[in-house]
Formats: structure tokens, sequence, C-alpha cells
């Protein structure tokens, strides 16, 4: 099932990639500056594709053989990016 969800959501962030480019000619068309349309795209990229499959990929990938084997791998990395700078 997990890869179901996972094929679904490439397809979302590849959708949301595709759908910007329509996003970035119309907003062109409208008159504004293609570097500025740029940035608005890309923002939307990151946010729609971006942020909403980082927040999706929990919920939906929940596999208790794939949390039990990174589990360890995971609670050995946050000592190292909490640590001080010299």
């Amino acid at each position: 099932m997990q890869v179901i969800y996972s094929l679904l959501l490439v397809a979302y962030a590849l959708g949301v990639v595709f759908l910007t480019r329509w996003f970035h000619s119309a907003m062109v068309r409208k008159g504004m500056s293609s570097n500025t349309a740029l940035y608005y795209v890309r923002k939307m990229v990151h946010i729609l594709a971006g942020g909403a499959v980082g927040v999706l990929v929990p919920i939906a990938c929940r596999d208790e053989r794939f949390v039990n084997r990174y589990r360890y791998r995971l609670l050995n990395v946050a000592p190292l990016c909490s640590r001080a700078s010299p």
C-alpha cells in the first residue's frame, strides 16, 4: 500500500511542477516580468510540492517495519544536530 501512496505523492509533485509552467506563462502574458513570475512559481512549487508532500509522507507511510528499522539511526543523528558549535 505504501508503494501506491508513494507513487501518488510523486505524481502529485510532478503535476504541481508541470502546472506551474502554465502559471508562469499566464503571469508573463499579464505583463509580469519573467524573473518575477519565476520567483512566484518557485515559491508555489516549494509550498505545494515540497511542503505538502513533506507533511503527507509521515501520514501516508506508517509501516512499522520501516519505523523500527530506522528509529535507531534517526535517534543517533539528533545529538549531532543539537551540538553547540565551538
